[in-house]
């Protein structure tokens, strides 16, 4: 069974091979396959930016981990939500999040799909995002991405309207933000 804790230095490297396996698996129907497997060159550079963050010691963002047998098996980033830039009309002002709560990031390793980490390390950050006294939360994600929608209307989220382009790799895909009260 998953463990659920805050993330330390120690954790950078399983984290940014959590992230990497999670994208090269969950979006390959989206991102070219060099592209793919350039994230595992790149671990390092995902580690220097991780331990950047823990050096900050930012109070208003909190990275958790899951774990099985002491080993990372996925991590959660949240916090205040951040500016979004959108690209088009959806924003029905300049700053609609306000606010809110944010989590940026959740991903598990594609070997411990449907084994309950995720739902853990969601029931975590939600309950961290709640601590930091948010009422609303919001989270991004690639419109065309079925199993992950699927999990977070699981747990509540729903989509809010708005639409953006996500660019990576010389891909330029369309997300939408998922909202949900707290």
């Amino acid at each position: 069974m998953a463990q659920v804790r805050p993330a330390g230095r120690n954790d950078a490297e399983a984290i940014a091979r959590v992230h990497g396996r999670s994208w090269q698996t969950g979006y390959a129907h989206i991102f070219e396959a060099d592209f793919l497997r350039s994230l595992d060159e790149t671990v390092g550079e995902r580690v220097a930016r991780l331990n950047d963050h823990f050096a900050a010691a930012d109070p208003g963002h909190h990275v958790i981990v899951a774990t099985v047998d002491g080993e990372v098996v996925g991590f959660a980033h949240y916090g205040v939500a951040r500016l979004h830039r959108y690209h088009d009309d959806t924003a029905p002002d300049p700053d609609p999040d306000l606010g809110k709560g944010e989590l940026y990031a959740i991903y598990v390793d594609p070997d411990q799909w449907d084994r309950g980490a995720g739902s853990m390390i969601m029931k975590a950050a939600i309950e961290g995002l709640t601590a930091q006294g948010y009422s609303e939360v919001i989270l991004w994600m690639l419109e065309d991405n079925p199993r992950a929608r699927r999990f977070y209307e699981q747990n509540g989220w729903r989509p809010d309207g708005r639409r953006d382009l996500f660019e990576r790799g010389g891909v330029i895909a369309p997300e939408i933000c998922m909202w949900r009260e707290l």
